[in-house]
């Protein structure tokens, strides 16, 4: 399953258990993997590849205007709001989370950014965040 926003299996007996959710506002599930069945699990918070093009283009755009002999601050103005909000929506991406509130299982993937992070046992009511000053996946109870 990929979404551009946010996916979330916390209805009553959802689980993923194998495959690959793959999301850029959020993961929140119930249970991922699980105690018996061995097959792998991806569980993935990856930027939106439409935002770097954007954000790409805006910068490219700016850049233009910035060059003109005599460059209009009216023109100079959209692109550096449009540029503005696409950074707002990169960073929040960043802040992104993945929330178990129930029970996680060795042989579950966690991948935030470049970094990944495999539970050795059982783990109940946790969080996954990325820690940007450390560069590291950190785990919180809920």
């Amino acid at each position: 399953v990929r979404a551009g926003n946010t996916i979330v299996l916390n209805h009553s007996g959802i689980c993923c258990v194998g495959g690959r959710l793959v999301a850029s506002g959020g993961i929140e599930a119930n249970t991922l993997g699980s105690p018996t069945a061995e097959v792998n699990t991806l569980v993935q918070i990856e930027a939106d590849p439409r935002l770097a093009r954007l954000k790409r283009k805006w910068n490219k755009a700016l850049e233009e205007e910035e060059e003109q002999e005599k460059p209009n601050k009216k023109t100079i103005a959209i692109p550096k709001a449009k540029l503005a909000t696409v950074e707002e929506q990169i960073e929040k991406q960043r802040r992104s989370s993945i929330v178990v509130h129930e029970s996680i299982y060795p042989g579950v993937e966690i991948m935030i950014a470049d970094l990944r992070y495999v539970p050795s046992s059982e783990l109940t009511h946790v969080r996954f965040i990325l820690a940007t000053e450390d560069h590291k996946i950190l785990m919180q109870d809920l």
